[in-house]
């Protein structure tokens, strides 16, 4: 029987450093046509400190044991330099998307741990995106909604903070650039690239199927968004896209991995089905 294979993370309080922001946005067209996921060894938020090497493998490069993250990185490779900056935001929103489910489901703790890994893994490690503006506005919710769910503040007082983070984070995807059908299509491969890895000969990863199924997550968020005009360009391929990131979604059963989590070449294939129907929408 397979077991879990839990991964350690450390207290991160460097993630409150993600709010300074900057007087003026960042270059232009994401991280350059060359970007494989690797973040660059001078990239910094202002007024955080630099990521140690450490904490720039946790980031797609590797997590802790090397392998981790990098199931992100391959996605980038294959997406179109004008849509990566918002692919980037849109992975970061994955991270709230499976947060909230976590949190509705009784643990804010653990929902506010995942909100600080996505600030982490993405803001921290590739924070072009989230210098200034809107991504700088994203940030700072998911700050203060970490800092609530922590602090255990009765959902009255988090449900304000939760609909804020869901809105600026379509806001930051959408000024961003680019095209959903490509950031939709970036998170497929994020969450399929990420899934490869939650069943191990070792074991289960729980970490691992939480940030997968968050990309999954944000995958069908960023289309909802999109959703009135993709239908307009073709509403048959709308609807059986639709239809295949549901299909998608109904491997994910719970917030926490199952006992018997699907395995890895049935949530491929259905990641496949769900690029393809969106292929065919122009």
């Amino acid at each position: 029987m397979l077991e879990f294979r839990p991964r350690l993370w450390a207290s991160l309080g460097l993630v409150a450093a993600l709010g300074a922001g900057v007087a003026a946005c960042g270059g232009e067209g994401g991280q350059g046509a060359g970007e494989t996921g690797t973040p660059a060894a001078t990239a910094t938020v202002p007024g955080a400190a630099a990521p140690s090497a450490g904490e720039a493998a946790a980031g797609e490069g590797g997590g802790e044991s090397g392998a981790g993250e990098a199931g992100a990185s391959a996605a980038y490779a294959g997406i179109p330099e004008a849509s990566r900056d918002a692919l980037r935001v849109a992975q970061l929103t994955g991270f709230f998307e499976i947060a909230r489910k976590v949190a509705d489901a009784g643990d804010p703790a653990a929902a506010a741990i995942l909100v600080d890994q996505g600030l982490l893994e993405v803001a921290q490690a590739f924070p072009q995106p989230f210098a200034c503006c809107a991504g700088a506005e994203l940030t700072a919710a998911y700050q203060a909604l970490s800092a609530a769910w922590t602090a255990g503040k009765p959902a009255a007082e988090t449900a304000p903070l939760v609909a804020r983070a869901e809105a600026l984070g379509a806001e930051a995807v959408a000024k961003a650039g680019g095209t959903p059908q490509d950031v939709v299509r970036g998170l497929l491969q994020i969450a399929g690239g990420l899934y490869a890895l939650v069943i191990m000969p070792d074991g289960v990863d729980p970490i691992e199927y939480q940030h997968a199924q968050g990309a999954a997550l944000a995958a069908r968020a960023v289309f909802e968004t999109a959703r009135p005009t993709l239908e307009a360009a073709d509403a048959g391929r709308t609807r059986d896209a639709a239809a295949r990131l549901d299909a998608l979604l109904a491997l994910f059963p719970a917030a926490t991995v199952p006992e018997t989590p699907a395995p890895v070449a049935q949530v491929a294939a259905s990641v496949s089905r769900a690029e393809l129907a969106l292929s065919g929408i122009r």
